[in-house]
């Protein structure tokens, strides 16, 4: 989170925030047009999307090609990013500090799998009898204060775990343009899978 300015004389606050709806970008661009500008140490707020752009919302969804237009491009378009973020005053290979005050899961989230996809993509036998794509929601419900980030999480009314908010990838923008994080973005990045 990052950037807080006064919107009244009555002391009420107004952040500043990228929506969901522009945080998809799937590549870590230098040449992208900025979406939110703030000061050194300034709170501001991201809404994020999950790795399927949010297109898997219940049960029975097939994360197949056809139904993920997205996993056509080359690299497939996951993960998206939101950004950049340019925080005034700072240079290339300076480093940032960032301090993460608050995560807020959504009320679910999703696994799933697609033959060919993934570590165990070729692997069959681990799928049993059916070789075809498919996705599980996993429900989440709050915790005593009525977040969700201290709640449980459901997985197929058998099981369930507390829920672990999990930010992603941060990073800083690259001299040049990274299409998948996963190819290596060099000295740009925190931790890839920060929780």
């Amino acid at each position: 989170m990052g950037v807080l300015c006064c919107a009244g004389d009555e002391g009420d606050f107004m952040m500043q925030r990228i929506e969901r709806e522009r945080a998809k970008r799937y590549a870590f661009d230098p040449g992208y047009e900025t979406l939110l500008t703030v000061d050194q140490g300034e709170v501001f707020e991201v809404e994020t999307e999950d790795a399927a752009s949010g297109r898997v919302r219940e049960d029975g969804f097939v994360p197949s090609v056809a139904n993920r237009p997205e996993l056509r491009a080359t690299p497939p378009l996951v993960n998206p990013v939101a950004g950049p973020i340019k925080v005034r005053g700072a240079a290339a290979r300076d480093v940032l500090a960032v301090t993460i005050h608050d995560i807020e899961p959504e009320d679910q989230g999703w696994t799933g799998v697609r033959p060919g996809a993934g570590p165990l993509g070729d692997s069959i036998q681990w799928m049993g009898e059916s070789a075809e794509a498919y996705a599980t929601i996993i429900r989440h419900t709050p915790g005593a204060d009525g977040k969700v980030k201290d709640g449980t999480a459901h997985f197929e009314g058998k099981y369930r775990w507390p829920v672990t908010p999990f930010i992603g990838t941060l990073a800083t923008a690259p001299e040049r343009e990274v299409t998948d994080e996963r190819a290596g973005t060099g000295g740009v990045r925190g931790e890839s899978g920060c929780a």
